[in-house]
């Protein structure tokens, strides 16, 4: 955070909107893990997966932290 004469404040966030698909491969949940803690992602969006939903423990696998929080919708 850094903040501006007046009391301001900014936040910065990293967040990354992706086009993925095969994403319950362990491999590719490795590659996804290591990019997202590479480039500390704040907010990470999923589309088009082949997966029809994911769960808490596909999402915490590729997820480089403890502290998380997710919502997923699955696809129709």
């Amino acid at each position: 955070m850094s903040w501006g004469s007046r009391g301001n404040f900014q936040v910065l966030m990293k967040i990354i909107s992706w086009y993925i698909r095969g994403v319950g491969m362990d491999q590719k949940k490795g590659k996804i893990r290591q990019l997202l803690k590479e480039r500390k992602v704040d907010v990470a969006l999923f589309q088009e997966t082949k997966k029809s939903a994911l769960t808490e423990k596909d999402v915490r696998t590729m997820w480089a932290s403890d502290k998380i929080d997710f919502m997923a919708i699955d696809s129709i």
